[in-house]
């Protein structure tokens, strides 16, 4: 701990990321407290998304290696100390492994070792050395931050793309919501947006596990009553869980559920051509499910989205209705995809041919 308040001390351009085990081991309001305190600047990694509070004025943004905001990524790479905690690099977290993070200058601690400036350590409790921080005194950064790309979205008739998908989530989620993205378009588009007070996130970039959120939202949705989730899920991600869907329905439980519908695995089309036929789905009537499962209109509202204003309202209706479930179905285009999700697509795809 006293390499670390030293070196925080002499550091003039320091930056703290932030993982997944500071949300497996329940620390990120610690962790809060932390930054609200010393004024740090933060990001966090797409696989530690809601490990801190990201209203506060110093969060960054997400970092990911070549894919993130020039300006973050300028103001990351060029730190003079990186506090790295709870932090898994892997692939689809770092822009196909582009970081580009001195270990040099860095202390990276994490659940079963660390690394002080590349000098490995053991045999230390993670859960009390990341609580010990708040007792850290005299650090208090001074310096600027970036600027946050973050914009008003106005709705229009036109037709709804994912870009402007994931600007309007940002403009309409609330306090207290659990964002859970499937790993598709909904992940490189939900992870990319700021959340706002006591959210959560949930998504599966480390094995990237399609069809894994769906029950992983309904079990959430049972263990946390009080914070409503709002699921994003692909059409092909779920067609392999949807059976859940029964088990929703008794449990009574009301998530907002977003199926995007666009023809298919447009996440493989990016990776592996646009016009591969394994990345092809069969069609189905995703309104009809709900009554398949044998729910009713009084448990289970099914609506079809087109356009931005028709997202918008029904967003606000299902938010203004928690004791019901939304299946709502957002109608999107084949090859329309996030730009993270284009350019990721571009890595990998050289990835794979080398």
């Amino acid at each position: 701990m006293n390499k670390i308040q030293e070196s925080l001390k002499n550091a003039k351009k320091p930056i703290v990321i932030t993982g997944h085990e500071i949300i497996s081991f329940g620390l990120e309001k610690t962790v809060t407290q932390f930054i609200s305190k010393t004024k740090l600047p933060i990001t966090t990694l797409n696989f530690g998304k809601s490990s801190v509070d990201e209203t506060l004025p110093s969060f960054l943004g997400i970092y990911n290696g070549k894919l993130s905001e020039p300006n973050l990524k300028e103001f990351v790479e060029s730190a003079d100390f990186i506090l790295m905690l709870g932090v898994k690099l892997t692939d689809s977290s770092t822009g196909a492994f582009t970081h580009h993070l001195n270990e040099n200058k860095m202390i990276s601690l994490n659940i079963n070792e660390g690394k002080i400036f590349n000098e490995r350590i053991q045999n230390f409790d993670f859960e009390s050395l990341i609580s010990s921080l708040l007792d850290l005194s005299g650090i208090e950064y001074k310096g600027k931050y970036i600027d946050k790309k973050q914009e008003d979205f106005v709705p229009s008739n036109a037709l709804l793309s994912q870009d402007r998908l994931w600007q309007a989530v940002e403009n309409l989620t609330q306090s207290n919501e659990t964002i859970v993205a499937e790993q598709g378009t909904s992940f490189f588009g939900a992870s990319s947006i700021f959340l706002k007070p006591k959210s959560h996130f949930i998504g599966q970039p480390l094995w990237g596990s399609i069809g894994y959120t769906f029950p992983a939202a309904l079990g959430s949705q049972i263990a946390d009553k009080e914070s409503r989730h709002l699921l994003f899920i692909g059409d092909g991600s779920l067609q392999l869980t949807v059976q859940e869907l029964g088990l929703a329905i008794r449990e009574k439980i009301n998530p907002i559920c977003f199926i995007i519908n666009n023809d298919g695995y447009t996440v493989e089309r990016e990776i592996h051509g646009p016009n591969q036929s394994y990345n092809d789905i069969p069609m189905w009537n995703y309104s009809k499910l709900p009554e398949s499962f044998g729910a009713t209109e009084d448990r289970v509202v099914s609506k079809i989205v087109r356009t931005e204003n028709e997202f918008v309202s029904v967003m606000k209706e299902a938010q203004a209705d928690p004791n019901r479930m939304y299946r709502i179905e957002l109608i999107l285009a084949k090859e329309d995809a996030p730009k993270v999700l284009k350019k990721m697509g571009k890595l990998f795809a050289e990835q794979n041919k080398s």
